[in-house]
């Protein structure tokens, strides 16, 4: 019996140890295995997790300056010690058309969404929404929205 077993591991350690060894990426093992690449880590490395992420935004209008702006939030680290407190709207030379406070923690709700009505001067076709931390302030990452007018 001790000579069929000692055969068997003779036979098969080359071929496990030849199979470990490859170059080709479908295939899941300690030579290409690496952290997997989620949206989270992404962000993290967007911006450390010090900001929450702007990932959608969208403005209506039924006529004039008055704009319906829709906002969608990430921060995945909110919690009621340190959550996204506020976004803003902004135009191309950095001029403040809006601000909504959001006045608790979403922690529970990620990511989300919540609306302002701003209003947008005529001449003004892009606008750039940007998200801010109650520690941290002002991302400086700022996601472009083109008005449909």
């Amino acid at each position: 019996m001790r000579l069929i077993v000692v055969g068997l591991v003779t036979i098969l350690a080359p071929i496990l140890v030849i199979a470990g060894c490859t170059d080709d990426p479908t295939l899941a093992g300690p030579a290409n295995a690496g952290p997997a690449v989620t949206a989270e880590n992404l962000r993290e490395a967007e911006n450390d997790g010090l900001f929450p992420t702007v990932v959608d935004a969208a403005a209506t209008t039924s006529g004039g300056s008055s704009w319906l702006v829709n906002v969608t939030l990430l921060s995945e680290y909110d919690s009621p010690a340190r959550y996204a407190d506020s976004w803003r709207v902004l135009d191309a030379n950095d001029n403040e058309l809006g601000i909504r406070v959001l006045a608790h923690d979403h922690a529970g709700e990620q990511p989300f969404t919540r609306s302002h009505t701003v209003d947008i001067p005529s001449d003004v076709t892009t606008v750039f929404v940007e998200g801010r931390d109650q520690i941290n302030g002002w991302s400086g990452e700022r996601f472009e929205l083109t008005l449909d007018r």
